[in-house]
């Protein structure tokens, strides 16, 4: 069963890092298009260390299932 809990957890750190890495891909795509290709690969590298970064401190701070859950989560009124 832990194997399985690993591969949750797995799988929620992805989502959690792929958050900042497609807002920066956004990004790149928009300067890539203007013709500067050095800056849009400079925007990735940083989108994709900020994600990596942003993921971890979720990881030990909260847990990404927890985390996660609790963005999702619908409070009545």
């Amino acid at each position: 069963m832990k194997i399985i809990r690993e591969f949750k957890e797995g799988v929620l750190w992805l989502f959690i890092f792929l958050s900042p890495l497609i807002t920066g891909l956004l990004a790149a795509l928009t300067v890539f298009a203007n013709g500067n290709i050095l800056l849009a690969y400079i925007i990735l590298g940083i989108a994709a260390i900020s994600g990596i970064f942003f993921a971890e401190w979720v990881r030990k701070h909260y847990g990404c299932a927890n985390y996660l859950s609790e963005l999702f989560h619908h409070k009545e009124e």
